[in-house]
């Protein structure tokens, strides 16, 4: 038997909506649904702040674990606050 999920999604079909285990709460979902959508807004505006020299672009094998093939683009040098993945994996490790 297949899990049960609930599922938030706004009626123009324009979102992917969201998915979540279990039976939540409308409130609980439109909570986290706004929640995620404040993240990527906040993504959104960073991105198109950022000059193109900003973007690290690189070649990998895989979708889920990445293996480096080459850098295209190294980006400029990242701060101490930086939220990108590679800065983000370095301070889990550390």
């Amino acid at each position: 038997m297949t899990e049960k999920m609930t599922v938030i999604r706004l009626p123009s079909g324009k979102d992917a909506g969201f998915m979540d285990y279990g039976e939540q709460t409308a409130e609980a979902m439109i909570s986290t649904y706004r929640k995620m959508a404040a993240d990527m807004r906040e993504r959104a505006d960073e991105i198109d702040a950022a000059s193109d020299s900003d973007f690290r672009v690189e070649v990998v094998r895989g979708k889920i674990v990445e293996h480096p093939v080459h850098v295209l683009q190294e980006g400029r040098p990242h701060t101490p606050d930086c939220r990108c993945v590679c800065c983000f994996r370095q301070r889990q490790s550390a």
